[in-house]
């Protein structure tokens, strides 16, 4: 899901990309539900929202390096820097 938010600031969103999207979001909610119903209610919920968020993180944050990386040197080799 990071990848596909890290994406989306440079690039338009294809509507694979939403579904793909909207099956991460239904499978992290299906797991909050989970966890919202198991005996350890609340420590399972705060490690599977501390889980979600570092890897959300993680991967937009990857994205977005790369992006900005790939970018830098396509101007360059295309001769339009500056």
């Amino acid at each position: 899901m990071g990848t596909i938010l890290g994406y989306g600031q440079y690039y338009p969103v294809l509507n694979q990309m939403r579904y793909i999207f909207a099956i991460g979001l239904a499978i992290i909610v299906v797991g909050i539900f989970k966890a919202l119903q198991s005996s350890n209610r609340w420590h399972s919920f705060s490690k599977l929202m501390v889980l979600v968020l570092v890897l959300v993180g993680l991967s937009y944050y990857q994205t977005d390096l790369r992006i900005i990386h790939f970018n830098s040197y396509t101007s360059y080799y295309l001769q339009q820097e500056g």
